[in-house]
C-alpha cells in the first residue's frame, strides 16, 4: 500500500513539475518577446473620419460629415448616431490570426473586387484610414474580412447588414419631425379628406358632390375657463382633447421610411403648418400611385421622403374627426339598450304566463 502511495505521489509531483515548467517557459518567452501578439485588422482614429463609402454590386452609397453633421448626397440628414457607431467598431477591428492567406480563398470568402459583399472605403480628409471588403459570416455578428492589396482574411466582429447599400439604410428616419413641443397646428385647405365617398358613389354623378375639405386651426391655451395647456380652436369650438392629442401625436412620432425620387404631383393631397420652438413648418403630403403610396416634404430640409401609408391616412383627418361624439349618439345608443332591455322583458312575461297556462292546463 505505501509504495502504490509512494507511485502516486511520485507521479503526482511530475505533472505538477511539469505544468510549473510550461508556465515559466512561457513567461520567459513572453517577457522576451518570443509570443506575438496578433495585429488589429483595423487602427484608426474614429473621430477624423469625415467619409465613409458602402457599395456592392447592388448599389453604392456615400456620407459626409458636413459641420459635424453627417449627411447624405444633396444634403439629405443621415442617422449620425449610425454612422458612428458603424466607424466607431471598425476603427478597432481585432481579427485575431488570419483564417486564410492565399488568393485562391479570396473568391471562396467572397473578399474579392469583383465578388464581395462589401466594400467599405473610410477617409480622413485626403487619407484613406480603411479599405476593405467584407464577405461571408463564419459565425454570429462576425464576417470575413481582408483589407484591399493584401492576402490575408480575418474574421472581425462586424454584420454586414449594418452597413447598407441605399440611402434609405443610413436615412435620418425622424428628419421631419417638429422640434420640441407642437403648440398649434393648422391644416390648409384642399383636396378631400377621404376618397372613400368618392370610390363608392350612390350614383353616377356623387363624385362630384364631394367638396374639398375646409381647413382649420387649432393651437394651445391656458387661458381662464380652459383645462391648461388644452388645444382650442378660434372661434372657440369645442375639441376632444383624446382625439386631437393623438392626431398631433401622428406628426410629433412622424418616421419617413425612405427617399423619393419619383415625380410629385402639382398639388399635394393635404399640407399642414406646424408651430414648434424653432417657429412654423409646412408639410405637405402627396399621395402616389392612387394612394398606394404617400410622399412628404417640408420647407426646413430638401428632398422628399416615403411615409407609411397608415401613418398618412391617419393624418388626413377633417376637422368633424376631432370633435367630440355628439351626444344624440350616445342617447341613440341608450335608447336602444333600453329598448332591447324592455324587449327582453317582455319576451320572459310572455314566457312565464305561457308557462303558468300550461300549468293551469295541466291541473
Amino acid at each position: 500500500m505505501n509504495r502504490e502511495r509512494g507511485i502516486i505521489n511520485k507521479t503526482t509531483l511530475g505533472a505538477l513539475l511539469g505544468i510549473q515548467i510550461v508556465v515559466v517557459g512561457v513567461l520567459l518567452a513572453a517577457r522576451s518577446g518570443g509570443i506575438e501578439e496578433p495585429e488589429p485588422f483595423l487602427q484608426f482614429d474614429a473621430q477624423s473620419v469625415d467619409s465613409l463609402t458602402v457599395s456592392n454590386n447592388e448599389g453604392s452609397v456615400s456620407v459626409t460629415k458636413v459641420d459635424g453633421n453627417w449627411q447624405l448626397p444633396n444634403g439629405v440628414p443621415a442617422a449620425g448616431f449610425k454612422v458612428d457607431s458603424v466607424i466607431e467598431r471598425l476603427s478597432d477591428a481585432a481579427g485575431s490570426w488570419p483564417v486564410a492567406n492565399t488568393q485562391p480563398t479570396h473568391e471562396r470568402f467572397e473578399v474579392t473586387a469583383e465578388n464581395h459583399q462589401r466594400h467599405l472605403v473610410a477617409r480622413a480628409g485626403e487619407d484613406t484610414v480603411a479599405d476593405i471588403y467584407l464577405g461571408t459570416s463564419p459565425g454570429y455578428r462576425k464576417t470575413h474580412a481582408r483589407r484591399t492589396g493584401e492576402d490575408e482574411i480575418y474574421a472581425i466582429r462586424f454584420s454586414n447588414y449594418e452597413a447598407g447599400v441605399k440611402a434609405g439604410d443610413w436615412l435620418d428616419r425622424s428628419l421631419l419631425r417638429p422640434q420640441g413641443e407642437v403648440t398649434a397646428l393648422r391644416r390648409l385647405p384642399g383636396d378631400p379628406a377621404s376618397t372613400d365617398a368618392a370610390s363608392e358613389p350612390d350614383s353616377e354623378d356623387a363624385e362630384d358632390t364631394v367638396e374639398p375639405v375646409a381647413g382649420y386651426e387649432f393651437g394651445k391655451d391656458g387661458r381662464a375657463g380652459e383645462e391648461q395647456d388644452a388645444w382650442v380652436t378660434t372661434d372657440g369650438t369645442e375639441l376632444d382633447q383624446g382625439k386631437v392629442e393623438t392626431f398631433v401625436g401622428r406628426f410629433k412620432g412622424l418616421s419617413v421610411t425612405g427617399v423619393n425620387e419619383a415625380a410629385l404631383p402639382e398639388s399635394a393631397t393635404m399640407t399642414f403648418v406646424l408651430t414648434d420652438e424653432e417657429g412654423d413648418q409646412t408639410l405637405s403630403i402627396f399621395a402616389l400611385d392612387d394612394g398606394e403610396k404617400y410622399v412628404a416634404v417640408s420647407d426646413r430640409v430638401s428632398g422628399a421622403y416615403e411615409l407609411s401609408k397608415y401613418i398618412a391616412e391617419q393624418m388626413n383627418k377633417p376637422f368633424a374627426d376631432l370633435l367630440p361624439d355628439p351626444p344624440e349618439a350616445e342617447e341613440s345608443e341608450e335608447s336602444e339598450t333600453a329598448a332591447d332591455s324592455e324587449t327582453g322583458t317582455e319576451a320572459e312575461g310572455a314566457e312565464e304566463s305561457a308557462e303558468a297556462g300550461g300549468a293551469s292546463e295541466d291541473g
